[in-house]
């Protein structure tokens, strides 16, 4: 795409951008790299989701009339160059306006002034990421991916949650909102998942691709990895007392559920196709 944001407009440090498929581990990496050094917003969401890059994202996603669980409708929306440079001066326009306060607390008038390594984590950026690298061209990229059967099983375990079911087979299949079924959950996490690997792949370098289960089974030497590639000033002691208490058993989660053994084998090939 075209670099037509103005040099000035690039801050000290550029921000680091952290996408991936909801339910992945993007909230546990958030609040570690955020003990570490990396800020992440003043106020943000119980998934800790800075609100004022969640809103933005939630806007910009809306006017393709889809959302995070129809983010397709998007992802053609952005092909357009001139929908991508009216998306572009959107964000630009949020970025200079006082909103920025609720993501700086304050601390800090405009981007262009973040005194260390900042960023921010929302699943929506897996597909947003083309505007924010219209402005931000320097952004460094973290995708984390978690096996689809487990990402699919809490998307749908929560979805039934909310809506008060309890049976599989009493929630029906809508083109309205795939997490209704474990299926249509499978078949969103395969979106996200073949979507951010092409946004890593494009980005080269300036990209970091994390396994979830990679990091809960060695998340001392990931994180050191992780905070290197985000510029976060190493401290091995730190990260060592805070990955203490990492519940590592949520790593394939769904091998101690025989339902979901078994739907783990009828979409096998697709998990192989992504890496699993």
């Amino acid at each position: 795409m075209p670099n037509t944001t103005p040099a000035t407009t690039q801050p000290t440090h550029p921000p680091v951008i952290i996408i991936g498929m909801h339910r992945s581990g993007t909230s546990l990496l958030t609040r570690l790299l955020e003990k570490l050094g990396l800020f992440v917003g003043h106020n943000k969401d119980d998934n800790h989701e800075a609100i004022f890059f969640l809103l933005i994202n939630n806007r910009m996603m809306s006017c393709s009339g889809g959302g995070w669980r129809r983010p397709e409708h998007f992802e053609r929306l952005i092909k357009n160059e001139k929908h991508l440079n009216d998306l572009k001066k959107y964000a630009l326009s949020k970025l200079a306006s006082s909103e920025f306060e609720s993501y700086s607390g304050g601390h800090f008038d405009q981007f262009r002034e973040m005194p260390g390594p900042w960023g921010w984590k929302d699943p929506r950026n897996t597909y947003t990421l083309p505007v924010w690298l219209s402005i931000f061209h320097d952004a460094k990229i973290i995708n984390i991916v978690r096996h689809g059967v487990d990402v699919a099983h809490s998307l749908h375990e929560r979805y039934k949650r909310r809506h008060g079911q309890t049976s599989v087979n009493s929630i029906p299949s809508t083109r309205q909102n795939p997490v209704a079924t474990l299926e249509g959950s499978f078949a969103l996490w395969e979106k996200y998942v073949t979507t951010g690997h092409s946004r890593v792949t494009a980005q080269g370098e300036r990209a970091l691709e994390i396994k979830y289960e990679d990091f809960l089974n060695n998340p001392a030497e990931l994180l050191e990895i992780i905070t290197e590639f985000c510029s976060i000033s190493n401290n091995k002691n730190q990260i060592h007392n805070l990955v203490d208490g990492i519940n590592t058993n949520r790593a394939y989660a769904y091998r101690n559920n025989p339902e979901l053994v078994k739907f783990e084998k009828r979409v096998a090939d697709r998990l192989g196709a992504l890496g699993y």
